[in-house]
């Protein structure tokens, strides 16, 4: 399988801000050549995130306000243990918890495929230092192979009908149910 990984660099120049990289990872779906698929873009560091949202000033203003009464700046002992250890950026480890650490986004003819106003944001919480953004898309628009079964299996009617796997512990998907039903009336066309 064909897969395309980048890394961006973001060195954001104070403590906390939201930077819109939908147009570094737009380019790099189409440098990636992929048609067909998914891409992830995930913050590598701790105390960064990645999530997607509306690219509105008063949104961002409402979580900066929002994340600093939930996890406020402190970087005293006190009031965070983490910050015992000679670290001062506790309160940014728990703001990546809150707002995530990855997004996955479709891809659809080469480009992303977003709903209204969704936009991927990087979100920093402890900047002031290079940090990395990895964006990695394994190409999907390939044809499955599957072992061909032998002429007498394939136009042998079903001894019976499982709704259920072997193990019994939970019912199959309808998606599975439509395509076993779909890859079984293709193979007996062929008798």
């Amino acid at each position: 399988m064909k897969s395309h990984t980048r890394y961006l660099t973001m060195n954001v120049p104070t403590r906390m801000d939201f930077v819109n990289i939908t147009a570094d990872v737009a380019a790099e779906i189409r440098a990636s050549g992929v048609r067909e698929g998914l891409c992830l873009v995930n913050a590598m560091h701790i105390t960064a995130s990645v999530f997607i949202n509306d690219d509105e000033p008063g949104l961002h203003r409402d979580y900066r306000k929002w994340l600093e009464e939930l996890a406020p700046f402190d970087a005293s002992p006190d009031t965070y243990h983490h910050n015992r250890t000679g670290e001062d950026n506790a309160d940014a480890h728990h703001k990546r918890q809150i707002m995530g650490r990855e997004v996955v986004v479709a891809i659809t003819e080469g480009k992303l495929d977003f709903g209204p106003w969704e936009t991927i944001f990087y979100g920093e919480f402890d900047g002031r230092r290079p940090k990395r953004v990895l964006i990695k898309s394994p190409d999907q628009d390939h044809r499955r192979v599957t072992r061909p079964l032998t002429s007498r299996a394939l136009c042998a009617p079903p001894q019976r009908w499982h709704l259920v796997p072997s193990t019994g512990t939970r019912p199959v998907g309808v998606m599975g149910l439509l395509r076993a039903a779909w890859n079984l009336k293709k193979e007996r066309t062929e008798c």
